[in-house]
């Protein structure tokens, strides 16, 4: 169906930028919202989001639109709370962010609309997982689930079909679900809120209810993941040479599909090779990726810092990881500062040659980076301090470094390694 939106002057003004400032005062900030409420269109949506997000006064505009959200719900439109939602998570404010996709979701269940559910509910699912609250979105995707729509609704919904070249009929379709059509991809995310919660059992049994449903290979790639995810590594290994198999001969992806389920499968198969002790498959892996990525920096950055992790071929590794800065620094700019990531896998690879002035150097400059506070790279600072006698300062590296962990199985198993070495070390 085509749809043509004619954009009257106010619009036009909005997609251009020309919207009335934010300011403090609460009768100024009232008609802010009054008129996020009234937007409508996509690039008029878009137009108010550009104009928000660099707008001094857009914090002040959150805060009282979340006092107005918690008095009544009512006090947004669809359209208003959508665009609060996204410049509070733009703006770091994920409470208020979370607060006005929870106006969304409850007017996207009100108006039916399979668009709008999708668009607000998927939103917060994600909000909600980035934020690492998996039970909350877990929640979500239940709400979602078992929300009630279509039966015992009089609704006529139209569907456009393409009978034959040129031969378009709308069919009417009776008792629609607005909601069963996102089932299937919420169900997805709701596995993976279970597995990051430790529910590895149960989000096992629904994922292989879902291959039951359907054996496709999209549904054994889940089945796979939670298996990565529970440590399973040998399991997950060989379900993802069997999927990466199936990709390679699925005739009904295109070309360019089938590259990246394949590139996406190979880099995983990598990580899990590492994980399973077979340094030389993943190397395989990722040399294949590097051959049809010529310029993708991390890939050349992985493959340098598994070879000097295991010890092998020190000279090529340093020469990979080199590579891989000198790719990211032209693909960043030149005013952009190295990727700690990558300056981490430099360190680690001279500290492996024994250069630890050097790894030192390049460690400290990693942790600059305020991207790469990871456990992993303060343990690597530490191990590089501790070689060159600086015992206190690599006690510091690994405290901080401990203070990072984050919940995952590889951070928690690091911290453990970590806190050991304190413990060596401490009273020296």
């Amino acid at each position: 169906m085509l749809v043509r939106h004619f954009m009257g002057v106010a619009v036009a003004l909005t997609v251009l930028g020309w919207t009335a400032p934010v300011r403090a005062g609460g009768e100024s900030l009232q008609k802010k919202v009054d008129e996020l409420n009234s937007t409508t269109g996509k690039d008029a949506m878009e137009g108010q989001f550009k104009v928000l997000a660099v707008e001094p006064g857009a914090k002040k505009l959150i805060e009282f639109a979340q006092k107005l959200v918690k008095k009544d719900q009512k006090a947004l439109t669809y359209n208003g709370a959508l665009l609060l939602a996204k410049l509070a998570r733009k703006k770091g404010n994920l409470e208020a962010s979370e607060a006005f996709y929870r106006v969304c979701t409850k007017a996207a269940a009100e108006l039916e609309s399979t668009q709008k559910l999708l668009q607000s509910y998927g939103s917060l699912i994600e909000l909600l997982y980035d934020k690492g609250k998996y039970k909350e979105a877990e929640k979500v995707c239940r709400e979602l689930l078992e929300l009630e729509t279509g039966p015992g609704k009089a609704r006529l919904v139209l569907v456009l079909f393409q009978l034959g070249p040129g031969q378009l009929q709308f069919v009417p379709l009776e008792n629609y679900d607005s909601a069963k059509s996102l089932h299937a991809p919420v169900r997805r995310l709701m596995v993976q809120a279970m597995a990051k919660q430790g529910k590895f059992d149960e989000a096992l049994k629904m994922a292989e209810d879902m291959i039951s449903q359907k054996n496709h290979w999209l549904s054994q790639a889940l089945h796979a993941w939670v298996l990565r995810e529970a440590g399973r590594y040998p399991e997950a290994a060989k379900a993802y040479e069997n999927i990466l198999q199936q990709v390679l001969n699925d005739k009904n992806l295109d070309a360019q599909d089938r590259q990246e389920y394949e590139d996406q499968y190979r880099y995983i198969l990598s990580n899990l090779y590492v994980e399973t002790k077979q340094v030389n498959k993943a190397e395989e892996q990722l040399r294949a990726l590097i051959n049809r990525h010529p310029n993708e920096a991390g890939y050349y950055n992985d493959l340098g810092y598994i070879l000097a992790d295991h010890d092998l071929k020190l000279d090529e590794a340093e020469k990979l990881v080199l590579r891989a800065l000198d790719l990211d620094r032209k693909s960043s700019g030149a005013e952009a500062k190295d990727n700690g990531a990558y300056l981490d896998s430099l360190g680690w690879v001279y500290y492996k040659q024994k250069k630890y002035k050097e790894a030192k150097d390049a460690l400290q400059k990693a942790v600059a980076d305020d991207r790469a506070q990871h456990i992993e790279i303060y343990d690597h600072l530490g191990d590089a301090l501790l070689a060159l006698g600086e015992r206190e300062s690599a006690l510091k590296a690994w405290n901080k470094g401990a203070e990072l962990a984050g919940p995952s199985r590889r951070d928690q198993e690091r911290k453990t390694r970590v806190l050991q070495k304190i413990k060596i070390n401490t009273n020296k």
